[in-house]
């Protein structure tokens, strides 16, 4: 593989290779060179030169090879010899077709090991023909004989430039800690940078990573719903998806976390109320609340979304400020309510209702008197 490259082609191929090159630029595609790889495995039968199926009883007199091979249901000489030698697939046990290396135009690999679907390539099943090989196992104890057919071949890429992050995704997303690092990057980039690119990376590669965190929820097999999407990454997920200001994609980032979510998220939303406005951003913040199963953690919380006043450019909002009071009161009232469902005992519970009173003290001086929600 170590030919895989653009400058490698030769004669026909050069010259459509340049010709899909500049259609590719003129539309904002991207064109990649790739490995691809297909297997399949199945039963087979075990012919020989004198018997069939293992058995070593010679063959009747009277028929020709051909012949003999199709009564005794095996493959005759022409057969055996589209199949390139191998053993005939006699029951299809699963096949499998992957883009094993992906080269960009500088030659450098951009993605490897893609599983990837027939009906993905545009000239349709390019693999029939003959195997390039096969790897055949014969009998072992009481299980019949097994092949596997591998076919290899070169193919050209072409991507919309939007999908490039579908690419690379599909490539690690069965590494959790190198998707992690990718978020972390990107999150890092943003803040350094106006380039909507940026965004738009971060918000596809969020809007992947919950694709894939739902189809792992929804398997009934736990070792499945083990791998994949750490709750560690979701975490950066749901921090990414306000930072892009999606608020759907919040919303569902904090519907998918197992778990509290981390407590700076609520001073990550109180900054972003005067671009998205409280009342957009009330559902992904009331979810997050609702994670929150100690007083204590609720407490931090609701001071950290109280915060300072609202402000852009100097100026308050002073009825965004009012609503964001109001909803932080209510749900710190909700704490000291003996009707809580989250009840501490002893000298826990002391503590914490003491500090939630302070808290109830900061949001009085800042503009409202708490609501006593266990007044008639």
């Amino acid at each position: 593989m170590s030919s895989l490259s653009f400058t490698s082609l030769k004669g026909s191929d050069s010259v459509k290779f340049r010709h899909l090159d500049q259609v590719c630029k003129d539309e904002d595609f991207l064109l990649y060179l790739a490995h691809i790889k297909k297997e399949d495995s199945g039963a087979c039968a075990d012919i020989n030169e004198w018997g069939h199926d293992g058995d070593s009883a010679r063959r009747g007199d009277g028929y020709d090879t051909d012949e003999y091979q199709r009564l005794t249901n095996g493959p005759t000489a022409k057969e055996k010899k589209d199949l390139g030698g191998c053993h005939e697939i006699t029951e299809f046990f699963g096949s499998s077709i992957q883009l094993t290396r992906v080269l960009d135009q500088n030659h450098a690999e951009v993605a490897k090991n893609i599983d990837f679907a027939i009906e993905d390539i545009a000239q349709g099943d390019i693999f029939k023909r003959a195997p390039d090989y096969e790897k055949y196992t014969g009998y072992t104890g009481n299980e019949g004989v097994s092949t596997t057919h591998f076919y290899n071949d070169t193919v050209v890429l072409v991507l919309p430039r939007r999908f490039r992050v579908d690419l690379l995704y599909r490539s690690v997303k069965n590494d959790p800690a190198r998707v992690l690092n990718w978020i972390k990057r990107l999150l890092d980039d943003l803040d350094g940078t106006t380039d909507a690119s940026t965004r738009l990376k971060l918000q596809r590669l969020c809007e992947l990573i919950i694709k894939q965190k739902r189809k792992i929820s929804s398997s009934r097999f736990s070792w499945a719903r083990k791998d994949g999407v750490s709750n560690e990454m979701m975490t950066a997920v749901v921090i990414a998806a306000l930072k892009v200001e999606d608020v759907v994609l919040l919303k569902q980032a904090l519907q998918l976390l197992e778990g509290p979510p981390p407590l700076k998220l609520f001073g990550l939303i109180r900054t972003a109320i005067p671009r998205l406005s409280f009342v957009k951003l009330r559902p992904a913040l009331w979810i997050a609340f609702k994670k929150l199963t100690e007083n204590e953690a609720r407490r931090s919380a609701l001071l950290r979304l109280a915060g300072g006043p609202l402000d852009i450019s100097g100026e308050s909002l002073g009825d965004e400020d009012r609503i964001v009071d109001d909803w932080v009161s209510t749900q710190m009232g909700s704490i000291l309510s003996p009707q809580s469902s989250l009840q501490v005992s002893g000298t826990k519970r002391d503590r914490s209702q003491s500090t939630d009173e302070e808290g109830v003290d900061h949001i009085k001086k800042r503009r409202i008197t708490l609501i006593d929600l266990t007044s008639d």
